[in-house]
């Protein structure tokens, strides 16, 4: 995979347009300096914004928080082939309401662990590991995960600890440490308690599971768009940080999505280059899909259109993750399947459909297509939003209710396609370190691999019926319907390829390693039977060093519709 000094140089725009737009900012008399070799920061009121960008700012609100924003602005001609995207602008923070079922209400045999784990159970570790067949555990700090803290985080270690004690108890007599890195602000992200539930759940799922992988939380304030008073986008800041550090963590697990609509197209556009050049790093980057269906995360305020992808898990270069039910027959997690009305609030039915913006990538033509194709009613095409081209989602899925989450030192059951993703992280990050076990690299960007397993290692999910999501008019919401898509045997709108098998995965990596190490000495054979001596002398020289750079690049054999994709996406 590329190093770190050819990610900078690919990365490093011609200084000609930098020259160009910092004359632009100069002669609008704004103080303004060079982040990252391609970014601008500028210190500016919202006067001097308006008159540079001719756009008008107004300031917003739900009833719980308020931001400044603008529907539109222009930049000047020479200028648009230059800069990508500015922000803060057009895209709204997505706040995610997060309900939980009160600690009155569990029953404390539900608390321990189970030798059998069945539909009322809690999706403790220990039963994730018992019904996806994980028997690997991670070598201690050999490989890094990461939870990114979209909303108002408020990590407690005290919590942590007593999960673990509870879900884990070895991890929790070693007394693990999750380095957190940033303060964060309750001003920077949704009030009250709802990113603390978040924060929880995203770490004691991943932790409990991955560990004694090494965990990062990244606390940095504000969801995907800043907040009044901030100069930049956090979540873009940490973006380019994956770009340019040194070292990065191989998987980064993200709770929170933005309806498509809510964004501004060029800036989605742009933010989804970083991330396909992130997963070039050997960086799984996975995202949520949304708890209402196509109808976007929640049923509540207004939507503008009857399908609403969620961004950024409509990038082609993430992976996206939905939701199931039910560990004694998993079934995906819908409107029909999720029973216990606490669920039923966390989550409507599992997110996923097609992407409006991005068109559908090459990895995913075969599995997609024939989908929407045979699968998805025609009488879609009639409503806002349908674009059965686009991007497919879910990539894969995972449990989704009754997750346990420690806060306050009480135990709470949550569920949502926050707790199925940062299980899929895990899942991942043991991948990886079983990868650096063998002296292989980590996964990066997973889904060409994924969609070309031929369902080996991905239990496919066939029950759940219609994803279809609600619209609550008591909150403004106004849509004429909510149409789901249907569970179907192959790859699905509703929980992708479908959910992990760990050791059938472990098993396929090594498959796939073996094959390229195969491919390798036939073609050593070849030459040495084909070529004279002084050619074989030399060309056996020069394979020692191909051969290192193989099992050091494995990554481009996995990703081997990524040229083909980085064309069709352009």
């Amino acid at each position: 995979m590329p190093g770190i000094a050819n990610i900078r140089t690919l990365l490093r725009p011609d200084v000609a347009q930098l020259d160009d737009v910092s004359v632009w900012l100069q002669s609008a008399g704004l103080d303004a300096k060079v982040i990252r070799s391609n970014t601008f920061q500028v210190s500016t009121t919202i006067g001097e914004a308006e008159s540079l960008l001719n756009a008008t700012y107004h300031i917003y609100t739900n009833g719980e928080r308020s931001t400044v924003w603008t529907t539109s602005y222009t930049l000047p001609e020479p200028l648009n082939k230059h800069i990508e995207f500015v922000t803060p602008i057009t895209a709204f923070p997505f706040v995610r309401n997060f309900p939980f079922k009160s600690p009155e209400a569990l029953k404390v045999s539900n608390l321990q662990q189970r030798v059998n784990c069945g539909s009322s159970d809690y999706t403790s570790p220990n039963c994730i590991r018992q019904v996806y067949n994980i028997t690997y555990t991670a070598q201690p700090n050999r490989t890094t995960f990461a939870i990114y803290a979209t909303e108002a985080a408020s990590y407690r270690k005290a919590d942590m600890d007593k999960f673990l004690r509870t879900y884990n108890p070895p991890a929790a007599a070693a007394n693990p440490q999750i380095r957190v890195v940033g303060t964060g602000d309750p001003k920077d992200g949704s009030p009250g308690i709802t990113g603390a539930f978040e924060t929880h759940l995203d770490t004691q799922t991943a932790f409990g599971l991955a560990w004694p992988a090494q965990g990062v939380l990244y606390n940095l304030g504000g969801v995907f768009g800043p907040t009044p008073g901030q100069v930049y986008d956090p979540y873009v800041s940490f973006l380019q940080d994956l770009l340019t550090n040194e070292t990065v963590p191989s998987v980064v697990s993200f709770s929170e999505t933005t309806p498509n609509d809510m964004v501004d197209p060029a800036y989605a556009r742009s933010v989804c280059n970083m991330m396909r050049d992130i997963g070039s790093r050997g960086v799984s980057l996975l995202f949520s899909s949304g708890d209402n269906g196509p109808q976007g995360d929640q049923p509540t305020g207004k939507h503008s259109i009857v399908f609403e992808p969620e961004f950024p898990a409509s990038c082609p270069w993430v992976t996206s993750v939905d939701g199931t039910t039910n560990m004694a027959a998993e079934t995906a997690a819908t409107q029909q399947t999720i029973s216990d009305l606490i669920n039923k609030f966390s989550s409507t039915a599992s997110g996923g459909g097609f992407s409006n913006l991005f068109p559908r990538p090459a990895y995913q033509d075969e599995a997609v297509s024939a989908y929407a194709k045979n699968s998805v009613p025609s009488t879609y095409s009639q409503y806002s939003g349908f674009k059965a081209s686009g991007r497919g989602m879910p990539d894969i899925s995972a449990f989704s209710t009754n997750f346990p989450v420690v806060y306050l030192g009480l135990t709470f059951g949550v569920g949502g396609t926050s707790a199925s993703t940062p299980l899929c992280a895990a899942i991942v990050t043991l991948l990886n370190d079983y990868e650096a076990s063998q002296g292989r690299p980590p996964l990066g960007f997973p889904n060409p691999w994924l969609y070309g397993l031929n369902k080996n290692g991905l239990h496919d999910i066939t029950g759940g019926g219609f994803n279809n999501g609600s619209c609550n008019w008591l909150s403004e919401c106004r849509l004429p319907a909510t149409p789901g898509y249907p569970v179907t045997t192959g790859w699905d709108a509703v929980t992708g390829l479908g959910s992990p098998t760990f050791d059938q995965l472990r098993r396929a990596l090594d498959m796939q390693a073996a094959a390229s190490g195969l491919s390798y000495w036939i073609r050593l054979w070849l030459w040495l039977m084909s070529s004279s001596s002084s050619i074989r002398a030399a060309w056996i020289h020069s394979g020692d060093i191909e051969r290192v750079d193989v099992l050091r690049t494995l990554q481009i054999h996995r990703h081997r519709h990524c040229s083909n994709d980085q064309k069709d996406m352009r």
